[in-house]
């Protein structure tokens, strides 16, 4: 089986029905939960205040969701918002 990144463009695949099987596969949501963490460590955010994070290309949001649980504030741009604001 062929990845789907490698047949064409990401909207061809990563469409709704997608994002909603991604979302619910809890292997899933545990990577995107371990990966979202590890960033928020790297960034070495200050722990007293909250902290204000853009996440563009957001997809189905989990990443966005992880960082609002560790005080953040998320403005989460999808694809088509980005593409119609460079338009």
């Amino acid at each position: 089986m062929s990845r789907p990144e490698l047949t064409g463009h990401a909207s061809l695949f990563y469409n709704e029905k997608e994002a909603r099987k991604y979302d619910s596969s809890s292997r899933m949501v545990g990577i995107q939960r371990e990966i979202t963490e590890r960033a928020i460590e790297l960034l070495k955010l200050p722990s007293d205040r909250p902290s204000f994070i853009l996440d563009v290309g957001c997809g189905s949001g989990l990443s966005g969701q992880v960082c609002m649980y560790s005080m953040m504030f998320v403005l989460q741009l999808y694809e088509i918002a980005i593409f119609t604001c460079l338009k």
